[in-house]
Formats: structure tokens, sequence, C-alpha cells
């Protein structure tokens, strides 16, 4: 039997109501999901035996099960029916729009008129929504935190380390899916005298299905990477679905970007539509070293995005929340530092220093400090379980400001003659510049590190 509501329309039409569709229906269906799970959606809403009691009326509840089914279909995929059901929910969401929240109902902390667009598909909360600033507006008046909250949190985004996000695990499987395909072309093309045993091909060819999972296809790759508004360290009102939500990710593995480097490094920045980009670049490196030993490549990638996912998590609190987040304490920063400042002159390294890439800007860069931290204590603890070297030598080498100028003469040895301090190369390098020119940084970092050792019961 034929559909009763449903008519005939032209393409057009179909066509319109659509892309209205598509644009008044913001929420995920991951949102779509939980928002079924959640019993304030009861709060606003009649079900379908009152709707029927009251004349006939569309049911919220009905309408959302649909909306939720449809939300994955294609264009050419919609019937007659979906395009009538799809016709009221754009004439529900913009007559509600329109209305006025109201008071916060049943200790939800939400009004009936966000509850009631959420059970049909919309979320003001979110940035895309045309009535946002009501929201935002309303949320302002009937949520304020006291002096006290607002204080601490102002305390912890300037003094505090960055919290780490959950797409972490995306990126390195993107990245090493990359370097796992180099690794292949290698064997194939340059004939590299290796034995592949089974463990080998069986790891390699796990990370290519990761790289096939999130979108890989090439060896310079850019796949853009998504995540949930709840799955983001900070809670941040209004985030861009499009840009803050959104992390371009870009493999090159034929490039540099700094001073000749051969080692592989990391970046970010901004893309042209706005994302925050990260990138690795020197990926031949890793692809040769993976053919000795494939867990230091992963440890490598995994300090790497763990570093660029800091910044990227500083990007979106510094747009969104305080131009300062994710910096240390006012009293410890050296803003007379500045990666600005880069290729300006001598910043007065040794001829060593300055040959191996290094930069006081850069070293000395407040926006560096935490994503160094991070670094420091990885690399602390790959040493304490990959050599023979004790947390509580780390601890004595790193405090000996004698002993970090004598470790820093020549950058790069201990990694070139594989040392036992050879993954804490880099850091010695930025601990010595630090202990010189910035000592309340140097301070901060041994006392981070110290922190997180005893934490993981490495250090007494």
């Amino acid at each position: 039997m034929a559909y009763k509501y449903a008519k005939p329309r032209s393409d057009d039409e179909k066509k319109e109501i659509y892309d209205k569709w598509r644009n008044l229906i913001n929420m995920s269906q991951k949102a779509l999901d939980s928002w079924s799970e959640n019993e304030n959606r009861l709060l606003a809403s009649i079900n379908r035996s009152k709707a029927k009691e009251e004349g006939g009326i569309q049911s919220g509840y009905d309408s959302f099960h649909r909306i939720k089914r449809r939300k994955g279909k294609k264009f050419e995929d919609w019937s007659a029916q979906d395009f009538d059901n799809a016709s009221q929910e754009n004439g529900f969401n913009s007559r509600m729009l329109g209305g006025k929240p109201g008071d916060p109902i049943g200790g939800s902390g939400m009004s009936k008129w966000e509850i009631s667009l959420k059970n049909w598909g919309h979320d003001p909360s979110l940035k895309s929504s045309p009535q946002h600033a009501k929201w935002k507006a309303w949320k302002m008046k009937h949520t304020k935190k006291s002096s006290i909250q607002r204080v601490a949190y102002k305390h912890l985004q300037k003094s505090a380390g960055v919290k780490l996000p959950k797409i972490r695990l995306k990126l390195k499987q993107f990245f090493m899916g990359v370097i796992a395909k180099r690794t292949v072309h290698i064997l194939k093309d340059e004939q590299v005298d290796f034995v592949k045993t089974k463990p080998f091909v069986a790891r390699i060819n796990g990370f290519i299905k990761g790289l096939r999972k999130y979108g890989g296809k090439g060896f310079v790759n850019a796949s853009l990477t998504l995540i949930e508004e709840q799955d983001f360290p900070y809670k941040v009102e209004g985030l861009d679905l499009d840009q803050d939500l959104t992390v371009q990710a870009t493999a090159l593995y034929g490039e540099t970007i700094s001073r000749g480097m051969s080692q592989a490094g990391a970046s970010n920045g901004i893309s042209d539509e706005g994302r925050v980009e990260i990138s690795i670049f020197n990926l031949d490196s890793l692809a040769y070293k993976m053919l000795e030993d494939i867990d230091e490549v992963i440890e490598d990638v995994s300090q790497m995005v763990d570093h660029e996912s800091i910044h990227y998590v500083q990007r979106i609190l510094q747009r969104h929340k305080d131009s300062s987040a994710g910096l240390p304490k006012k009293k410890e920063r050296t803003p007379e530092w500045g990666q600005k400042n880069m290729g300006q002159g001598n910043d007065g390294l040794s001829t060593f220093q300055s040959y191996s890439g290094l930069s006081k800007h850069h070293v000395l860069d407040d926006i560096e400090f935490w994503p160094f931290v991070q670094d420091l204590t990885t690399n602390s603890i790959r040493t304490i379980k990959r050599t023979e070297v004790s947390a509580e030598k780390i601890i004595e080498l790193l405090t000996s400001k004698k002993a970090l100028k004598e470790m820093s003469l020549f950058p790069g040895s201990h990694r070139a003659r594989k040392t036992d301090l050879r993954f804490l190369d880099k850091n010695i390098q930025y601990l010595s510049i630090m202990a010189e020119d910035a000592p309340r940084k140097y301070k901060r970092s041994i006392k981070e590190l110290k922190k997180e050792l005893q934490k993981k019961g490495l250090l007494q």
C-alpha cells in the first residue's frame, strides 16, 4: 500500500528538501545514537499514543528514529516517504529555531526548546546551528560557574600540562601504515638483503590494513581524520565541526622542512581550509629503520604524534578559550624567544648546535614547553626500558649542568653511535639550552619528569 502522505515531487523539489534537511539535521550519527539513550530526551516531545489522542500530530519519538535511519542514506536512495518526512522535519526545526528557549527543565540543564530540537535531529549547541548564539546566551545565563571554579579552570589552562586527545591512535595507525607501504616498496624495488620472517610480514600487513581503514592511498597522502566533540580532552563551547574536530594528516616520505634534516620529524600548522594539519616528513629514514627495529619505529611515531597532538590542543584552546592556554606559568615564560624570529640571525648557539638544526628561538618558544616535557618523559622511559641506564642515573645526569654541557657538545652523536643516551640526545640539547637561558623552565622540566617517573613506579 502506498504511503498516504507521500506525493510526487520534481527533481528540483527533492534536491531543495534534501539540502535543507542536511543543513538542519546537524547531529552526527554517533551523537544521534548517544542522544537516543539519554533520558533527558523524554522531557520534551510526546509519544505515539499521546500524539494520536491530540489529533494525530507528529510524534517526536517517531521522527527521531526516522531521522536516525535516514542519516546514513544517500540522496539517490531516498524514497517518496523519506522526502515527505524530511519536509515535515524541516518545517518543525525551522519553526522551533525561531522560538524562545525558556527555563531549564527537569534538572537537565537544558531548555525544552533545546531538547525538542535534539529530538528532531538539530543540536543548537553546535556552531553549525543558525541559532547557536541564542543557545550560547541562554547557557551563559543559566549555567554561570562560581568564581572559584573559573579561577581554578584558568589556572589549569595556564599552568598545567596539556591533556592529549583520543585522535592520537588514528594518527599513529595512519602514519605507521604509510611507513609500512614505503618499507614494502624498498624491499621489492631496492632488493634489500633482509630475511622476511613471518612475524615481520604479519606486522607490516597489519599496519597497511590500518592505513586502508583510515583512507590512506599513497606514500604522500593527506587524510582527513574526524574526532567527536566529546573526545576533545577539554570542555570547550562552540567547537567548529569542520575546522576544530578535523585533523589533516600528511605523510611526506621524500621531503624535508628544516635545514636539510636527514632524520624524520614532525610539524603542525593550519591548512588552507583552516584545519589543523599534522605532518611527518622524511619518512624514508623510518622505513629503513623499520627493517631493523619495528618497535623503535612505533615508539618514534608515537612520540611525534603525541608531541604534535599537544600542539593541536593548544591551537584549539587558544582559538576558543584563552590566548595563553597550554603555556607554562607566567614567571617561567621566555617571550623574548619565539619561532617567528628563526633565521633572523645568530641566536648564540655553538657551531655544532647550529649545524645540527637547533635554534634557541625554537627550543625556548613558550608553546614548545609542554610538548618538550612530554618528549622528555617518553624518552626517559624508553631509555630505562631499552638500556641499562636507571631512572636515578637519568635524573643525576640531567640535574648536573656540567654533565649536561659535556653531553651536549656534539649534537646527534649519541644517536649516531647508538649509545645508551641515544633516545635522550635531543632532550639533552634542549635542557642544556634551558639551563643557561631559561633556568625556571629547566627546573620545571626536571620536576615534571620526576613526578611522571614516580607515578609509573620507576623512581623512588
